[in-house]
């Protein structure tokens, strides 16, 4: 079903992004306590 697929690859797009901006946020709140701690 050429829906199924495209909602497949719509769901790995939304996961991609959700990781990166996860990344994101932790590594801000890294470096936000890192910088407390100096």
């Amino acid at each position: 079903m050429a829906s199924c697929s495209s909602m497949f690859l719509r769901f790995n797009l939304y996961k991609n992004t959700f990781q990166q901006m996860y990344k994101l946020t932790n590594e801000q709140k890294t470096i936000e306590e890192f910088q407390e701690s100096d």
